[in-house]
């Protein structure tokens, strides 16, 4: 697996060549950069996006796509309600516009030696759960599902990586109790632990990792959440706080 460079944080620049819709809400931006070209970058790795009009904030975006011989990426943003400075920036985008970005990092290592993975996440978790399941030896076995709000929200699978199930929620909101909680619920998973990586809302994850490690009897460290925001008035702390349970 390849390492990530030791100056991953300094400011680099890119300039967008495609912008396309491929499913409900969701944006593809396709970036020109020459670091892609020069690095060695990984799926599953994230940058820090600076919008121009807000140079001291940014957001994070996971790689859906990267083809390094081209010196090109692309990245995937849910246009979601919102008025915050990452949907203004990401919904005016145009093909031409330049962009600074940090990174990438990563947060996470997939265990190769796994027994097995699970893996679950809506819309904002499913391009990271796709990149994970594109590191994963082809031998591995996968468990789990992603949801969308309707059929039309679902995200392509890129070539080459193992497609996970879709779930609806249907104009209901992302929900601890929800479509997604529920598919995981009537997995058949084997009675060995395996490895789980959860993606996505806060609360949602939190749900899942409780039924696998109090239910199923899970250790803790074989569960990764991955929470990309939190829905409801939990805090962060909050999260964190339940996360070290």
């Amino acid at each position: 697996m390849a390492e990530l460079q030791p100056n991953r944080m300094a400011f680099r620049h890119g300039v967008i060549l495609k912008r396309e819709m491929i499913a409900q809400n969701m944006l593809l931006l396709r970036i020109r950069s020459e670091d892609c070209r020069e690095q060695a970058w990984q799926p599953g790795s994230h940058i820090g996006v600076f919008p121009i009009e807000h140079d001291k904030l940014h957001r994070h975006y996971t790689f859906w796509q990267i083809d390094p011989e081209a010196g090109e990426f692309d990245l995937l943003i849910l246009l979601h309600h919102g008025d915050g400075p990452g949907v203004a920036w990401a919904q005016a985008a145009q093909v031409g516009d330049e962009i600074t970005y940090r990174g990438p990092k990563s947060t996470y290592t997939i265990d190769p030696e796994a027994p097995y993975y699970l893996f679950a996440a809506e819309e904002t978790g499913a391009v990271a759960v796709q990149a994970q399941i594109g590191l994963l030896p082809s031998e591995m076995r996968i468990f789990g599902a992603l949801e969308s709000d309707f059929p039309e929200g679902e995200i392509p699978t890129p070539a080459g990586v193992r497609p996970l199930p879709w779930v609806h929620r249907r104009g209901e909101p992302i929900s601890e109790t929800g479509a997604l909680v529920q598919a995981i619920r009537k997995l058949d998973l084997p009675e060995e632990p395996g490895k789980a990586y959860l993606a996505g809302e806060a609360g949602q994850c939190l749900a899942i990792r409780s039924y696998l490690i109090n239910e199923r009897g899970w250790p803790r460290e074989n569960v990764h959440v991955q929470p990309f925001w939190i829905q409801g008035k939990m805090s962060k702390a909050e999260v964190r706080e339940l996360l070290e349970r």
